[in-house]
């Protein structure tokens, strides 16, 4: 897996940590209209300032799974960067936006509701170049660091190509009969 990737995932798994932990009950209302159609109003008990605080709590834990997966020594830098983007106005807004209610023609499981908020959330933690200033600090930042990284991946892979051009050339092009 790429940086990128790994940085992705990294903060999937925190967006779905806190919203399963937080995100208690989800309310569903029916509202029927004039011509018959149904429009259903979903709203949950997320707390954007409890988000926060569970974000600033666990920023110790978020900076060490960065700095262990990315193969980054720099923590500090880190948590700085997690800290502003976190401490931002437009977190703060964005964040307020899931304990917002929505009303759509329709019907939504509570699994797919669910999701619209861990995409929201992961969304927003990677939001304002956030992703680009973490990858600026990883050692991979060329082709040659990235290969000496994964030096057995590209071996393997340069291996394989060598046999199926040998197979091939015995197989097909040697007139040795």
């Amino acid at each position: 897996m790429s940086n990128n990737e790994i940085l992705e995932d990294i903060f999937e798994t925190i967006s779905k940590k806190i919203v399963n932990e937080y995100l208690k009950e989800i309310k569903v209302v029916v509202i029927e209209n004039k011509n018959s159609k149904y429009k259903y109003k979903y709203s949950n008990d997320l707390e954007p300032s409890t988000i926060k605080n569970s974000i600033k709590k666990n920023i110790d834990t978020i900076v060490n799974h960065i700095t262990k997966n990315l193969d980054i020594k720099d923590k500090d830098s880190i948590n700085k960067i997690i800290k502003e983007h976190v401490d931002s106005n437009s977190f703060k807004e964005s964040i307020s936006k899931l304990s917002s209610t929505f009303v759509t023609v329709k019907k939504y499981t509570s699994e797919e509701v669910r999701n619209m908020y861990y995409r929201h959330l992961k969304f927003n933690l990677m939001n304002s170049n956030i992703k680009e200033k973490i990858l600026a600090l990883a050692i991979e930042t060329s082709f040659k660091s990235w290969i000496r990284r994964r030096w057995k991946l590209v071996g393997g892979g340069y291996g394989m190509v060598l046999f199926i051009l040998f197979l091939t050339y015995y197989v097909f092009i040697s007139d040795n009969e």
